[in-house]
């Protein structure tokens, strides 16, 4: 089976194949996955309290100065998960974003998940995570 569209003058296709094991994905026509590989957010969320920018108004300092994340208003205790899966590179505080666990999902992609209340109850620098 295979499916094709047009988005803004652009032809996507996609090709459904099932292995040896029977286990079937969409691919590209190159062969490669289309099943995403990372989570759309680590937690569910009521809204963005503050977004990704090179230069936002700091609301309590007042100054403009570099926020590279995205914060999620969550009420306190809610489980943070993993967008992707890979290896836990760093548990602990670091400045500003507080508790923090940094995991690394590959040679290009990392993830850093700060301002939590705790970690997981075994959670260990270098375990796998899915």
């Amino acid at each position: 089976m295979s499916a094709e569209f047009v988005n803004n003058g652009k032809t996507y296709r996609a090709f459904y194949f099932k292995d040896r094991n029977e286990v079937g994905n969409y691919y590209n026509p190159s062969g490669n996955s289309l099943r995403k590989q990372f989570l759309r957010s680590p937690l569910r969320y009521r809204r963005i309290s503050s977004h990704f920018s090179y230069r936002p108004l700091h609301p309590i300092l007042k100054i403009f100065r570099p926020h590279l994340g995205i914060d999620y208003a969550a009420r306190p205790g809610t489980p943070v998960q993993a967008i992707g899966s890979r290896i836990v590179t760093f548990l602990g505080v670091k400045g500003d974003p507080g508790k923090l666990a940094r995991i690394r999902h590959n040679h290009t992609y990392s993830t850093t998940y700060g301002h939590l209340q705790g970690f997981a109850e075994g959670l260990n620098l270098g375990d796998s995570v899915k």
